[in-house]
């Protein structure tokens, strides 16, 4: 691999990513192959075609890549259990199974979360005899403990609540910190939480844990932008050897969302990128997207439009009619400065409340295609 072929992704997979479907004529001699449930954009090589690496929802290995281990380890992850039972004795419906309980506990371990990796916090609100019997054995089986209290609950029916012996036993024995009042509410900007209910597999809790990370910073990121693309219902997004293809697979259009949910810091960044458009589409690259003022740019074929929440047009910069096309968008606060294929505007903009990332939409029939050629953000 030449060392200008930097991949940014799961260290744990990339054996596993060699000598399948090639994504890019920069990388045939490398072949990547699509595996796992993220999108990653490696670095543009010197023709300008950036390679992008699709992986789907079926890789069963739960890794975080190299970012999002960082983030973990730089964060509490924070699980609230209600309860868990044997399958055979739910103990109420919100209850975990002691099966599906040991299922996620090896997924954490997996991932990198417990002892020797990213932090790991796991409470239980009650310290019910579930607690006891069930989830404490299969917690030390992986070297943890949890957080419970000995606050009683008014009305909790006889036997479903542990008695002081049991509590002394579980925090003395098992060296559980037990609470004498009700468990508060974590906070702070360096806490992952995800509340576990029973619907919970460990892929959708590894999902949940992920979206909970924050998303690098741009200048993080830079030319090599990794990270998760959450598509919509109806959503079409494929690699080619040209790049990045967003095609509409509904008459409603399709969307992908890049960092959705985790780019709550994305406020002031610039985006470069090239694309092309089905002559009978309308695309748009939406900036700060998730924030309270995304801005959407509406690509067309003889225009690009500046469009704000509000579905007003704040700025128009003409296109010529071939294929491809180039923007460059600056955000600062109040003030969007864009380029497109050389036309340039400064654009006053409201100030979010919040930050936002990124989103590409394709609008048309069904088969039209926005094809992203290259895409940097700083």
């Amino acid at each position: 691999m030449s060392p200008r072929m930097a991949v940014r992704g799961r260290p744990a997979l990339m054996a596993g990513l060699m000598g399948a479907a090639v994504v890019g004529p920069a990388l045939a001699s490398v072949g990547l192959s699509a595996v796992g449930d993220r999108i990653e954009i490696l670095r543009p090589q010197a023709d300008g075609v950036a390679a992008f690496l699709v992986r789907t929802p079926h890789d069963p290995t739960f890794a975080l890549d190299a970012a999002d281990a960082e983030r973990a380890h730089a964060s509490t992850l924070v699980l609230d259990y209600p309860d868990v039972r044997p399958a055979e004795r739910p103990g109420g419906s919100d209850a975990i199974t002691t099966a599906a309980f040991e299922r996620q506990l090896a997924m954490l371990a997996q991932a990198g979360f417990g002892p020797g990796g990213a932090p790991l916090e796991i409470r239980f609100p009650r310290a019910t005899t579930g607690v006891w019997r069930y989830a404490e054995p299969v917690l030390s089986r992986y070297g943890l403990t949890a957080t419970t209290t000995s606050a009683r609950e008014p009305g909790a029916p006889s036997g479903y609540l542990l008695n002081g012996r049991e509590l002394a036993a579980l925090h003395l024995g098992s060296g559980w910190a037990v609470s004498d009042t009700p468990l508060p509410r974590p906070s702070g900007p360096a806490v992952n939480r995800v509340a576990v209910g029973p619907g919970d597999d460990e892929r959708s809790l590894f999902g949940r844990i992920v979206a909970g990370l924050p998303a690098p910073a741009p200048a993080e990121s830079g030319p090599m932008l990794p990270g998760s693309w959450t598509p919509t219902a109806g959503n079409a997004l494929r690699t080619s050897d040209e790049g990045l293809r967003l095609r509409t697979a509904t008459p409603g259009g399709s969307t992908s969302r890049l960092w959705a949910g985790r780019a709550g810091a994305w406020s002031d960044y610039a985006v470069s990128l090239t694309w092309s458009l089905s002559r009978t589409a309308t695309g748009a690259v939406v900036l700060r997207d998730g924030s309270t003022e995304p801005l959407r740019v509406v690509l067309g074929q003889g225009a690009v439009r500046v469009v704000d929440v509000r579905e007003r047009t704040l700025a128009v910069l003409g296109i010529d009619g071939r294929g491809r096309h180039a923007l460059d968008a600056r955000l600062a606060g109040d003030r969007l400065e864009i380029t497109v294929d050389g036309a340039h505007a400064v654009v006053p903009v409201a100030r979010p409340d919040s930050g936002g990332a990124l989103a590409l939409r394709v609008d048309g029939a069904p088969g039209t295609e926005l094809l992203v050629r290259r895409l940097q953000v700083t």
